[in-house]
């Protein structure tokens, strides 16, 4: 991440002021009125510009498994990736990508074969409000393409002014596991895990390293544990 820090006194409190998440310089252009500023006060990340409050819904799930955030209307969709892999509890072991209608905005590699100009789109250095703008709108993320974790992103609402980002408002349910063959998967796993005599529960406990009285925590970790664990992160 870019950044270039300047030390001020505001106020008798030694702040120091980042610009954070710098956008290309054409997302400058096509909104010169715009500023991407981040404060550091006594370890407490305030963004000064528009914050979206965004829900994510793992499609498929009943009851629904979600987080809601705040989160930098100018976050890079990579950064954005990390943040959701925390709050989710995924491991980025696969990939993924950010759909809106036909396109998909991923990242590009070397040499990817079944990269289609007229879909694919590389997603670096595009910002989140570039591809989700519109109180009530939503794009999709989805994440390894195998077991197929399918997000809706909606914007719930525009915050105009200073707030701690990124932050975990709401976590709704553990999501599902990595490899465990999808939303499908995983509730099979579940009701497999209730009943010992079933001929797969010794095979799930033991590929879940579940020691002999532990049971598989399904509900969401604290939000306490995923706001430490984002702030660990943007640091």
């Amino acid at each position: 991440m870019f950044h270039e820090e300047y030390r001020q006194l505001q106020g008798g409190t030694d702040a120091n002021i980042q610009l954070a998440a710098v956008p290309p310089l054409d997302a400058v252009m096509r909104a010169p009125d715009r500023f991407w500023l981040r404060i550091e006060i006594e370890n407490t990340i305030i963004i000064m510009g528009n914050i979206y409050k965004i829900k994510l819904s793992l499609n498929y799930s009943n009851p629904e498994i979600y987080r809601v955030m705040l989160v930098d209307s100018d976050i890079m969709l990579s950064q954005l990736h990390d943040l959701i892999q925390i709050v989710m509890e995924w491991e980025e072991e696969h990939l993924h990508s950010f759909n809106v209608g036909e396109k998909s905005y991923e990242p590009r590699y070397i040499d990817d074969e079944m990269w289609d100009e007229g879909i694919n789109i590389d997603y670096t250095g595009i910002t989140l409000s570039e591809i989700l703008s519109g109180k009530g709108k939503s794009i999709e993320y989805h994440y390894d393409f195998g077991d197929s974790h399918e997000v809706t992103i909606r914007l719930l609402e525009i915050i105009d002014g200073e707030c701690p980002v990124p932050q975990c408002l709401e976590a709704v349910l553990r999501a599902p596991v990595e490899d465990v063959g999808g939303i499908g998967g995983y509730y099979q796993m579940l009701e497999v895990l209730k009943n010992p005599k079933d001929e797969e529960y010794d095979f799930y406990r033991e590929w879940l390293g579940l020691e002999d009285g532990k049971k598989f925590r399904t509900k969401a970790l604290p939000v306490s544990t995923l706001n430490r664990q984002l702030a660990a992160f943007v640091k």
